[in-house]
C-alpha cells in the first residue's frame, strides 16, 4: 500500500510538473513567459520591435543587441544617465520617445529615406547622422519610458534603444566655464563703471 501511494505522488507531481511546462510550451514556444528584462546601465544595446507608424516598441528583434525590451521600459538609476534610441537597418524611421509618460518627450531626429541602409550594428547606426537617433540626459531617479514609432516609411521594423552613464565633465572644462562666467560678470561691471563715468 505504501508503494502504491507513492507511485501515486510520484504521478501527480510529475504531471504537475511537467504537465503544466508542457502546456506553456504549446501556449508560448518556450516555456512560460518571463516579464521584459529590465534595461542594465552599461550593458549594452537592447533591441525592440516596432509594427510601423505609431506602433509601440515591443520586446523582440533583439537583431545585433544584448537583450530585448519594450513599453513600459522601467528602470531605477542612481547617477546621471543617457538613454539612447537609434534607428537600424533602412533609414528613414524615426521614434517618439515619451519619458515618464506626460512629463517629457522627444523625437529622434528626421532623417531622409533610404531603402538600402543596411548597418544592424546599433553602435554603428547611432554614429551615423543619416540613421535617425536621439541621446537624452537622465537624473538619478525611478523612470517609465515608452516609445514609439513616429515615421516609419517601411512598415514594421526593429530598432534598439540603451542606457549609458553620462560623461561627468572635465576640471578643466568646469575651471573654464567658471572663468568665462567671471569674465562676462567682469565686462557688465566694467560697462556700468563707464557709463556711470560718462554721466
Amino acid at each position: 500500500m505504501t508503494k502504491t501511494m507513492l507511485t501515486a505522488f510520484a504521478a501527480c507531481l510529475f504531471t504537475g510538473v511537467f504537465g503544466t511546462n508542457a502546456k506553456a510550451d504549446i501556449m508560448n514556444g518556450s516555456g512560460p513567459a518571463a516579464p521584459d528584462p529590465a534595461m542594465v546601465v552599461n550593458a549594452g544595446w537592447y533591441g525592440f520591435c516596432f509594427a510601423g507608424p505609431g506602433g509601440a516598441a515591443t520586446a523582440g528583434c533583439q537583431n545585433a543587441g544584448i537583450g530585448v525590451t519594450g513599453n513600459d521600459i522601467t528602470f531605477t538609476v542612481t547617477t546621471n544617465v543617457l538613454f539612447n534610441v537609434t534607428d537600424a537597418f533602412e533609414k528613414g524611421d524615426t521614434f517618439t520617445v515619451d519619458i515618464n509618460p506626460g512629463a517629457l518627450t522627444f523625437t529622434t531626429d528626421g532623417v531622409p529615406v533610404d531603402p538600402s541602409g543596411t548597418t544592424v550594428d546599433p553602435n554603428a547606426a547611432f554614429a551615423d547622422p543619416t540613421y535617425s537617433h536621439g541621446s537624452w540626459l537622465l537624473g538619478p531617479g525611478t523612470y517609465t519610458v515608452d516609445i514609439f514609432a513616429d515615421a516609419a516609411p517601411f512598415g514594421p521594423g526593429g530598432a534598439y534603444a540603451e542606457l549609458v552613464t553620462a560623461p561627468v565633465p572635465e576640471p578643466s572644462g568646469i575651471l573654464l566655464l567658471i572663468t568665462a562666467i567671471a569674465l562676462i560678470g567682469a565686462g557688465t561691471r566694467a560697462r556700468k563703471n563707464f557709463a556711470k563715468k560718462a554721466l
